[in-house]
């Protein structure tokens, strides 16, 4: 052996190195060059995923990829495409991913995407339906209350039109629901559904439904007495007030007294 070569401990990382050759034996003296570790290309990788069939998510579909020898976060990172809406693989706007490299490699997966299907998720599953009562009034489209849809992870409110379109209401009475769309609902309802349909060009499918009832009379329109001041007795004072209402029986306004 006429020489040994020292090499730098941190020659692991791309980047330059020096290593140093020293003479032994009938050697002396040394000679220093300076080599290069070169970053590996990840165009041609082979990128794969478990299933390529997933279920929209309010926060985007992000399906994890197998890489083949890499560990994502330190060799490589991901990249999401057109992953926040419903599509299919096949479509223009197919949702897809690639890979993107990191440490000791470089480049990407790009030119070949993996591209995957979001399909739509049950409305029902995914989303919370908050309906309002309603106090009953003797006019056409009494039944119509306000509604609110939200996405039950995001709390995101949906969007008519974009999110859901049809409505369809229905009362019941003696037991049977009856679907009606005009007219006045007769105040003998025991209760209402309300129904909400998915938009056909959304990220949703199916319906989802509730109940919600009438009211006939609102508190907020009484009117209490005023009431007179009370002695301290060390104890809790609990005074009982006066409460009347102005009510409408078989055509006659009356004012009832509540308790």
């Amino acid at each position: 052996i006429d020489f040994v070569c020292v090499y730098p401990k941190s020659g692991v990382k791309p980047g330059n190195y020096k290593v140093t050759f020293k003479g032994i034996g009938e050697y002396t003296g040394s000679v220093t060059k300076t080599f290069k570790i070169n970053k590996v290309s990840l165009a041609n990788r082979v990128v794969t995923l478990s299933t390529t069939t997933y279920t929209y998510s309010s926060n985007g579909v992000k399906p994890v990829p197998k890489v083949w020898g890499l560990t994502e976060g330190r060799d490589y990172t991901v990249v999401y495409v057109n992953n926040k809406n419903a599509a299919g693989a096949e479509d223009a706007n197919a949702p897809s991913l690639y890979i993107k490299g990191k440490g000791g490699y470089t480049g990407t997966t790009k030119a070949n995407p993996v591209k995957f299907t979001i399909e739509k998720a049950p409305l029902e599953s995914l989303v919370t339906l908050k309906v309002d009562n309603i106090l009953y009034k003797d006019k056409n489209n009494n039944f119509v209350t306000k509604f609110t849809l939200t996405e039950k992870t995001s709390g995101k409110k949906l969007a008519k039109g974009k999110d859901y379109d049809k409505v369809k209401y229905e009362y019941k009475l003696n037991g049977t629901y009856t679907e009606i769309s005009s007219g006045k609902c007769p105040a003998e309802a025991t209760a209402l559904r309300i129904t909400v349909y998915a938009s056909e060009n959304g990220n949703y499918s199916g319906s989802i439904s509730t109940e919600y009832s009438f009211y006939t009379k609102q508190i907020s329109k009484a009117k209490v007495q005023a009431i007179a001041a009370k002695e301290y007795n060390g104890q809790q004072v609990r005074p009982l007030p006066v409460v009347t209402m102005t009510v409408k029986n078989n055509g006659k306004t009356e004012t009832v007294t509540l308790v």
